[in-house]
């Protein structure tokens, strides 16, 4: 497991059983007074020598009286001699150091007989380098912050490990169980650094479940993998932080939208009204919420600045030849900056279905009075809606003849013939109702 510190990896250790401390040699105090003096020979009173300036008793150096205290966890684990296989772990996992100069710790110590109880091959792996993250976990579910002796144990149901993960503790016919399996066979082992708990099993902390956003990342790639452009890990990291680090508008609708979300909820691409592709849990779960964060972005967003009639007819990319026209006509300046005005559109396919030639010809310059009149028959002075042309019978436009309105099966029709088939495209000097055939003044034969 990733990102567990040093310090936690540390603890996964060793422990230990007895610590036999050393003790100094016993002395005897006889008085050594009388072996001290050394006297030499005499010659005259005037030369007499002194005696030498021996040690006197009070002199004498004491017995070495002081006792050492019991090592570090590592120190005594290694003295005991079965935690042979933990003490391998503990420096596969790059621990050793920090279970010899950090702490204190609790240390629930699997012997040797308790890693050998592992299926075949375990040990093995888990020493392998790949599997370093993995052991390191291990040991440090085996290790409680700070020194909890056996009669604090017994009192508790569950102790928090360096791992993060819970402990079960129980306590059946006089025996400490943890996890319901692993029992504490020796218990108290003073370490400098701690204590020492031994166990006849290896723990193993739980599988963690997924967590919500795992699930929900998951489901989405499964559900929707066109529109999965994140990595697992990117996605993930996105929904715990959640809608409020990436939004300033409707973070709340937001999150009320994803907590609605059940973790298992299947996923699937939807298209939405402006055809784009967007991965939404599958039937339908938590619409009302969803429909209520995109009405609130819709709300919040900005009106988009419109082009004018020009630039609109343009981006809409189906009204070439109008636009051919309008240019041979002179007319674009004024769709450019006059108006307000309605434009009756027609589109390519409406001008291909006039009789051939009839386009090529209007285009000509000897032509232009009949085409400048033919379009201009195509607008009307002023915006005018579509609620409020379902209303009208008529309406004059710029050339000064009436086109015709009636509404037939629930569609607007022009003079009889011309049906519009998109009402109320907007634009910043006007506004655009488009129609599938070309009208032409009642003045006009072509």
């Amino acid at each position: 497991m990733k990102g567990i510190t040093t310090r936690l990896l540390a603890i996964g250790l060793v422990c230990t059983l007895g610590f036999t401390p050393a003790c100094g040699d016993d002395h005897d105090d006889h008085d050594h007074g009388t072996d001290t003096v050394a006297q030499t020979d005499t010659t005259t009173p005037d030369d007499t020598a002194t005696p030498d300036d021996t040690a006197t008793p009070d002199d004498t150096a004491t017995p070495d009286d002081t006792t050492e205290g019991p090592g570090n966890l590592a120190e005594v684990a290694t003295a005991a001699g079965n935690f042979t296989t933990l003490l391998a772990a503990v420096e596969a996992a790059g621990l050793s150091g920090v279970v010899a100069t950090q702490g204190p710790f609790t240390v629930l110590a699997p012997t040797d007989d308790a890693f050998a109880k592992l299926p075949e091959g375990t040990v093995e792996d888990l020493l392998k380098e790949e599997n370093k993250d993995m052991l390191t976990a291990i040991l440090t579910y085996h290790v409680i912050n700070g020194t909890v002796s056996s009669e604090e144990v017994v009192a508790m149901t569950e102790a928090e490990s360096l791992s993060g993960q819970k402990i079960a503790i129980e306590v059946v016919d006089g025996e400490v169980i943890l996890n319901g399996s692993a029992k504490v066979t020796a218990t108290d082992i003073e370490a400098s650094n701690g204590v020492i708990h031994v166990i006849d099993t290896v723990l193993m902390p739980p599988t963690p479940e997924p967590s919500k956003c795992q699930s929900v990342c998951e489901n989405q790639e499964a559900g929707c993998p066109e529109e999965f452009n994140d990595t697992m890990e990117d996605c993930v990291a996105k929904c715990e932080e959640g809608p409020a680090s990436g939004m300033n508008l409707c973070v709340e609708e937001a999150q009320a939208w994803y907590d609605c979300i059940p973790a298992d909820a299947a996923w699937e691409c939807k298209t939405n009204d402006e055809g784009e592709v967007m991965a939404l849990p599958a039937d339908d779960v938590c619409a009302d919420e969803f429909e209520t964060f995109m009405q609130c972005v819709a709300d919040a967003m900005p009106e988009p600045e419109l082009g004018n009639i020009a630039e609109v007819a343009t981006a809409n990319g189906s009204f070439g030849t109008l636009l051919a026209a309008v240019e041979a006509a002179g007319l674009t300046d004024t769709l450019a900056n006059g108006g307000p005005f309605t434009v009756l559109a027609p589109t390519d396919d409406a001008f291909a279905a006039l009789p051939e030639g009839t386009v090529e010809d209007l285009l000509k310059e000897e032509n232009k009075d009949t085409l400048v009149a033919i379009l201009k028959y195509h607008l009307i002075d002023g915006a005018v809606e579509s609620d409020t042309v379902v209303t009208l019978d008529e309406a004059a436009t710029l050339q000064g003849e009436a086109v015709s309105i009636e509404v037939v099966d629930g569609k607007v029709v022009l003079n009889g013939s011309a049906t519009v088939t998109t009402a109320d495209v907007q634009a910043s000097n006007g506004v655009i109702h488009i129609i599938d055939a070309v009208i032409v003044p009642p003045s006009i034969e072509l």
